[in-house]
């Protein structure tokens, strides 16, 4: 600490060089005015205490999950997957305690030098180092979470208008759109997989769709667009409606991770195995070798949900 409070004095002084020749602020009747500087009532040195509790927690629980991933460190290709997600941890916690660090010199910088101008420094860095470290604090915090497997692949949005008529064929339109802007801004590729409009498949003319299906390929994707899922609705009065009545209309969205385009691929542990049933049926019609090489249909079962495909 003392190394540390030294280089930051260092730096202080050489911002103060250019001014060394300057003289004292004088007032109109030619004393010297002086700032006083409470640096007990600071208000992000009173916000920096409230929070040390909350802070050490953090980090000792921090230091605990790093601990006990070192201990189980066996080896392996799921060992040497876990590391690559403690790296990010490690980093996230040396930021954290880089920035208290930070602000417990200048507190005392603050609080014990006498050089009046390294205060006023001191004091002016003290809210930005303070918003800073709280900035660091959330970044650890959600980098301690558990990861999701699927947060890295890419996204499938398929968006079907609800209620509403063509008001909300026009607002599942609307959603695709602002979907494929927001990839372009995140530097995602976002592509129309199918097309349902009013007239029927493929008959879309970018208005107004009653059903379409938007893949978004790119790192991270599906993590960012996966709470998307759901009802969406809007309440407006339609560029339809001649008598200004405000109309509700709704759009439901379902969100998919795709393994196009993603350098991580869909890992085998989201589902157990022997959680999973296949049943294949044959065709059952007249005699002969037909009925052995016919497939009737297939049934597939994960858990409570099931799919079936005929033909």
């Amino acid at each position: 600490m003392a190394s540390f409070t030294a280089s930051l004095r260092s730096t202080y002084r050489a911002k103060l060089l250019p001014t060394v020749a300057r003289t004292p602020l004088q007032c109109t009747c030619g004393a010297v005015y002086r700032r006083s500087f409470a640096t007990s009532s600071s208000p992000a040195a009173s916000t920096s205490t409230s929070q040390a509790p909350a802070q050490d927690k953090l980090i000792t629980a921090t230091r605990t999950v790093l601990d006990q991933a070192k201990a189980t460190n066996d080896g392996g290709i799921a060992a040497a997957k876990r590391e690559r997600e403690l790296d990010g941890l490690r980093r996230a916690l040396a930021d954290v305690e880089d920035g208290q660090e930070l602000i417990s010199t200048l507190q005392e910088l603050a609080d014990a030098e006498p050089d009046e101008e390294l205060r006023e420094l001191a004091l002016g860095d003290l809210p930005e180092a303070t918003a800073t470290l709280a900035s660091l604090r959330s970044t650890l915090l959600n980098t301690l979470l558990p990861p999701t497997p699927t947060a890295s692949l890419s996204a499938i949005l398929e968006v079907k208008s609800g209620v509403g008529g063509s008001e909300s064929s026009l607002f599942a339109a609307e959603l695709v759109r602002m979907y494929t802007r927001l990839a372009v801004r995140k530097g995602w590729k976002a592509s129309l997989v199918e097309v349902v409009g009013l007239g029927g498949v493929g008959q879309g003319t970018g208005d107004a769709y009653r059903e379409a299906i938007l893949e978004v390929t790119g790192e991270g994707a599906f993590g960012m667009l996966r709470r998307e899922a759901g009802v969406h609705r809007v309440q407006r009065v339609p560029a339809t409606e001649s008598q200004g009545r405000l109309h509700t209309s709704t759009v439901g969205i379902i969100v998919l991770p795709s393994e196009t385009g993603s350098s991580a691929p869909i890992d085998d542990d989201l589902f157990d195995q022997k959680d999973v049933k296949v049943e294949v049926m044959r065709s059952r019609g007249a005699g002969g070798q037909v009925s052995f090489l016919v497939c009737g249909g297939s049934h597939g079962a994960i858990q409570d949900s099931t799919y079936c495909d005929i033909g």
